[in-house]
């Protein structure tokens, strides 16, 4: 009987690959003259790598109509699957795993390059008075969006009001003609001196 080099992972992807039961029939036959089994043979391999879960606050995954995800598993640098937590422990089987949860209070998103960025006018866009026509999440807190001409320009004397001193200039970021209405030179001089 001819003999054949098997390497096989494990147990569970033999018998989805090739079929279910007759592959250990054959498996069988092919090392009943070297005295080996199959239990010997799997024994020899390497176990599983171990695979960390990466618990979340939230995942997100960019699945359209994906469900709520709070959890990624993950082995070196490749994704395994993402998903509830519960459901993500139950997929890994005899997959050897920790816990992960130093994001549990974050939010994961994938990692994605963006290629059209300005990172000067993002820092200064920072340190500016946001009042634009949507709210701005920032690290310090929120800027409250400005819909209308009124919520701009009560914004605006706010901002002024908030100056340490008469020399300061105001900067300000967010500016929509269409939200905000024509702000013109002699509104601003009448805001500030």
């Amino acid at each position: 009987m001819p003999q054949f080099p098997v390497f096989l992972p494990t147990r569970r992807a033999v018998l989805h690959f090739l079929g279910g039961t007759s592959v250990i029939a054959l498996t069988g036959a092919a090392f009943a003259e070297t005295g080996e089994s199959l239990q010997d043979i799997t024994r020899a391999l390497p176990g599983l790598p171990e695979a960390r879960v990466y618990v979340a606050r939230r995942v997100i995954t960019l699945e359209p109509g994906g469900e709520a995800a709070d959890a990624v598993a993950v082995v070196g640098d490749r994704i395994l699957a993402a998903g509830p937590r519960a459901e993500i422990e139950s997929l890994m089987g005899d997959q050897p795993y920790v816990v992960d949860d130093r994001f549990a209070d974050k939010v994961i998103v994938p990692g994605l390059i963006d290629q059209h960025v300005h990172p000067v006018l993002a820092a200064l866009t920072l340190t500016l008075d946001i009042i634009a026509i949507e709210d701005w999440v920032l690290p310090g807190g929120t800027a409250k969006a400005a819909t209308s001409a009124e919520d701009y320009m009560a914004r605006l004397t706010a901002a002024e009001a908030a100056l340490p001193g008469p020399d300061q200039p105001l900067l300000t970021w967010g500016y929509h003609h269409s939200f905000h209405g024509l702000v013109r030179r002699p509104d601003l001089d009448r805001l500030s001196a």
